[in-house]
């Protein structure tokens, strides 16, 4: 799977304009702050219908504008999407697309930055990673997510107003859901071990429920909650670990937590290719700088089971994209 065209419009510092792109590799030249992670922030926004940067979709409109467009070509299928401070519509061939899921996981795209390297020092953005990451291979996840993200706000609301007859008509679908997102969690996470395991047997990661029976717990709780107006358990609150050889990994060094992350990825980028049955877009942003020789081959060895890579950074093979103060130019 490959990019073969992209126009955008109002897209955060991005001049307006245009690029043909074939299969390969791009490496995407430029000033900081010039726009080459907000160029490969467009393919993304595009495939995925949202940012990989902030959840707050908005910020990706220019400034000074209220609108942006974005254009591609996929295969044989042109896809639109058009974003305003009110509403987003995606179009698929020139049909709309209904629902956000019917779309997030039609197209893969996997993004490797240094900033992913700390993630799993924050337990939100840990379960943010994995939530995505499910979603990307069961897009009805999201709808999942989405009821049980308007369940937990509704239940926070009626535990502040001390609603008690509420809140257990909101538990009898508020329990049901979350006992369904924690199954799948840790379903996928037996496939993706085994997937990691490929590349290194010794990491594996754990999916941490700090509940047994939700039904009861919640009640137990309940006094606590109302007190403080929010609930305390449930999936919103479950984390992650992940360890290598039994250690965990914020315990590790810099370099060695890098190379667990490249592990993932590839991980991912297999699992996807395996199960999908077509390879994903690989963006690397500000990343080739920070690896070593060994790290630098195992990130280039997944290059190779992609059709198309946009890299940032110190690379020198592939065909070359520069970007000045917004300006996109092909070589």
């Amino acid at each position: 799977m490959y990019l073969s065209y992209l126009k955008w419009i109002n897209f955060r510092n991005l001049v307006d304009g245009d690029i043909e792109l074939k299969k390969g590799i791009f490496i995407l030249k430029g000033r900081n702050g010039a726009g080459k992670t907000n160029f490969m922030e467009s393919i993304y926004f595009l495939c995925k219908g949202r940012s990989f940067r902030e959840r707050k979709v908005d910020n990706v409109i220019k400034k000074g504008r209220n609108f942006l467009r974005l254009e591609g070509k996929i295969g044989e299928t042109l896809n639109e999407l058009y974003l305003d401070l009110q509403r987003k519509v995606i179009k698929v061939n020139k049909k709309k697309v209904r629902r956000f899921s019917d779309y997030y996981g039609r197209y893969g795209v996997i993004v490797f930055t240094h900033r992913d390297v700390d993630f799993i020092f924050n337990p939100e953005r840990m379960r943010f990673f994995f939530n995505s990451l499910i979603a990307s291979f069961y897009p009805d996840y999201i709808e999942e997510l989405s009821l049980y993200s308007k369940l937990l706000k509704h239940r926070n609301s009626a535990l502040r107003k001390k609603m008690r007859r509420v809140i257990d008509s909101i538990d009898k679908r508020f329990i049901p859901v979350a006992n369904s997102i924690y199954r799948r969690r840790v379903n996928f996470l037996k496939s993706f071990n085994k997937f990691i395991h490929y590349y290194n047997p010794h990491i594996e990661i754990e999916y941490i429920k700090r509940w047994d029976n939700l039904h009861r717990e919640l009640k137990e709780h309940l006094p606590l909650d109302m007190k403080y107006g929010y609930t305390g358990i449930g999936p919103h609150r479950d984390m992650y670990t992940i360890k290598e050889r039994s250690i965990p990994v914020n315990m590790l060094s810099t370099g060695e937590r890098t190379m667990v992350l490249i592990y993932l990825k590839m991980a991912e980028v297999n699992m996807y290719n395996r199960l999908k049955g077509t390879t994903p877009i690989l963006m690397v942003d500000e990343v080739m700088g920070f690896l070593d020789r060994e790290k630098r081959k195992y990130l280039e060895d997944s290059f190779s089971i992609a059709d198309q890579v946009f890299i940032t950074g110190d690379f020198n093979s592939g065909r070359e994209i520069y970007i000045d103060e917004g300006k996109v130019f092909a070589h």
